[in-house]
């Protein structure tokens, strides 16, 4: 968690404070896509939810600070986070205890890693990849390098509740930076080349690179497949729009903006989410 401004907590207790007078209930989400999406769907709904988008600049995720100010609000609020790779965690890793679900009033994407992979899963993901990218080799180096980092990701995220206070300090955009110069360079051991060399030399770091080696991804994405996790709950939907634009050569359009619209108009994924936010409210 950061450090809030007054400034900052006073706009939260605001906003709680407005929802309040007008009888509405309060959605607080992690930041500008969730707080897009939302506020465009639930227009129709405005006199029954207000949404806010918890934001801080020096946050790399605003997940936490969601939950914790639902769980210890005396105000009427909902919660609405990424499940990132705690339902991955939760269901492969049994030498931690779970940390789903967040809160009574907290929901989340549930199987998916983020509401971005939530939206892709409703068209299903080589479904999607087709509409914007013809070359059917692009897409298949999108499906497996977007593999071979959403493992990567799952042992960070296992090591992190694992080792609290021990954060990885990981440089993933070093990676589609470098698929921009080099698509080409999409194996296993390319992907964690870059990652260990960009990423700051530290104990923590040193020790991890040293478990998660290539054979332990490709037993890894062996023991998904087996245990039928499915790729939305194991890869980052912002990992496959910005490799839609190093590996598909995407640059003229703005991916997630899109993307979002295309969630808007999903009237199964919007009637879905609502009917979760009433059952809480």
């Amino acid at each position: 968690m950061v450090n809030y401004t007054g400034r900052e907590l006073n706009i939260v207790t605001s906003q709680w404070n407005r929802a309040r007078r007008k009888k509405r209930i309060l959605l607080l989400v992690e930041g500008d896509f969730d707080k897009a999406f939302f506020s465009s769907f639930l227009k129709n709904y405005r006199d029954v939810f207000d949404v806010l988008g918890l934001e801080h600049e020096a946050a790399s995720s605003n997940k936490d600070d969601v939950i914790s100010f639902v769980n210890k609000s005396e105000h009427s609020a909902i919660g609405f986070v990424d499940s990132d790779f705690d339902y991955a965690v939760d269901l492969m890793q049994d030498d931690i205890e779970k940390v789903r679900p967040y809160g009574a009033m907290i929901l989340d994407t549930e199987k998916c890693t983020d509401l971005n992979m939530l939206i892709i899963s409703k068209m299903n993901l080589e479904d999607y990849l087709q509409k914007n990218i013809p070359d059917k080799s692009k897409i298949v180096q999108i499906v497996q390098v977007s593999r071979i980092i959403g493992v990567i990701r799952f042992f960070k995220r296992h090591y992190e509740r694992k080792n609290p206070g021990k954060i990885l300090h990981l440089k993933f955009p070093s990676i589609h930076e470098s698929l921009t110069e080099r698509p080409n360079k999409c194996s296993i051991n390319d992907i964690r080349s870059i990652l260990e060399v960009k990423s700051s030399k530290n104990s923590n770091n040193d020790f991890f690179f040293n478990k998660i080696t290539e054979k332990k991804i490709i037993t890894t994405l062996d023991r998904f497949t087996d245990n039928k996790l499915d790729i939305y709950s194991f890869v980052n939907g912002h990992d496959i729009t910005k490799l839609m634009k190093s590996i598909g050569g995407i640059n003229n359009i703005n991916i997630e903006t899109e993307l979002r619209k295309i969630g808007e108009k999903n009237e199964n994924l919007c009637k879905e989410l609502y009917s979760r936010l009433i059952s809480l409210s």
